[in-house]
């Protein structure tokens, strides 16, 4: 049982490891979904050359010296990652070309995947029997599956990436240390924490260079940050600008603009964009607005800006309802026909717009019924 722990702590990792390279890769490059492909593709190219290249390592203690070295390697891969803007002197919000995103990705994850692939071959000759491979194989891929739920139903939106990565490398010093049994093993502890405390006051501003981070978190759905300049406030997910805060002249667009087109405005239903808008549309005579969010921190940092007082009340209006959820799957779910009436708004999308892409379409605007 004890002896399956180190081919578990290897899936565990790598699982981990995955999904915190891919969220900070998405983040890095605006929520650009190509870079999911080049990073899956990159990672198993390493992995497969680590294996091949595993093959021949004959040193003494490899199999444990290989767990120290994904240990020292987490953050500093993190760190590169959050480095990719800065070191390609782009500006937030700016697009990064396709060929950066390739070349970047490619730089950044070589060594750690690298040395993971090199961990499975060692993995089979640690364990000391024939045809092992199928055994370290099948125990790796628990322990990725475990590495999954854990995410899942635990780290997510607990842990930011570099927690997430300093928790790895000691999990895998340890394990080191059940390999060899040798206390010199215990002292490599400190290189994680000495980076951790190093870095983590400037990690969070790498990504937006000139600009101060008031804050920064991560969330099921992405990392969230926001930015603050003078009295405004800009929350961003995965580099996207989903509002800013105060930003009176957008709010007023957002309310007052739809509720003109409507000659008897009655029920409102916004999807996204800032819980500031509420306040504009409770000037009018109105029995109930649908606020739906896909994101719980993304209403908690707004709570925490700290809105006016009058947002505030806007939010605690007993006409208003905060609803958190998908915007399209909720549209689907109601019973009130939120397209016809906004057809009736504006015919002409009637003949424009399919069935399949009305719930899209509907999505990014603020219904009137």
């Amino acid at each position: 049982m004890f002896a399956s722990i180190p081919f578990l702590v290897m899936g565990i990792t790598s699982m981990l490891l995955q999904i915190t390279v891919l969220r900070l890769l998405l983040s890095t490059f605006s929520g650009n979904e190509l870079d999911i492909g080049i990073t899956l593709s990159f990672w198993l190219i390493y992995v497969g050359l680590g294996s091949y290249a595993g093959r021949k390592l004959r040193l003494r203690h490899a199999f444990a010296l290989s767990f120290i070295a994904v240990a020292l390697l987490c953050q500093p891969t993190a760190l590169a990652i959050k480095s990719i803007r800065p070191v390609l002197a782009l500006e937030p919000g700016e697009i990064v070309a396709l060929s950066s995103i390739i070349m970047s990705t490619a730089v950044t994850l070589l060594p750690l995947c690298f040395m993971i692939g090199i961990q499975f071959p060692l993995a089979v000759s640690y364990s000391g029997i024939r045809n092992a491979a199928g055994r370290v194989y099948g125990l790796e891929a628990l322990g990725a599956f475990i590495g999954g739920l854990l995410f899942t139903l635990i780290i997510s939106s607990r842990l930011d990436a570099f927690e997430l990565c300093l928790l790895l490398s000691f999990m895998n010093v340890l394990t080191a240390l059940y390999i060899t049994g040798k206390k010199m093993v215990i002292p490599f502890i400190l290189f994680p924490l000495l980076f951790y405390f190093g870095f983590y006051k400037t990690i969070p501003s790498l990504s937006w260079p000139g600009m101060k981070v008031s804050r920064s978190l991560e969330s099921r759905y992405g990392e969230i940050s926001v930015i603050r300049v003078r009295t405004q406030s800009s929350i961003y997910a995965n580099g996207h600008l989903l509002f800013s805060y105060p930003d009176s002249q957008s709010e007023e667009m957002s309310a007052h603009l739809p509720m003109t087109l409507h000659p008897y405005p009655s029920k409102i239903l916004i999807i996204g964009g800032s819980p500031g808008t509420l306040k504009e549309f409770l000037k009018y005579r109105i029995k109930h607005i649908d606020f739906v969010e896909l994101d719980p921190k993304t209403i908690r940092v707004f709570m925490d800006l700290p809105p006016a007082q009058d947002d505030i009340n806007a939010m605690r209006d007993k006409r208003v309802r905060i609803i958190i959820g998908d915007g399209r799957r909720y549209i689907r779910s109601v019973k009130v026909p939120y397209m016809t009436s906004w057809f009736s708004i504006f015919p002409s999308l009637q003949q424009q717009v399919s069935t399949d892409s009305i719930p899209r379409t509907f999505s990014e605007r603020s219904g009137i019924y």
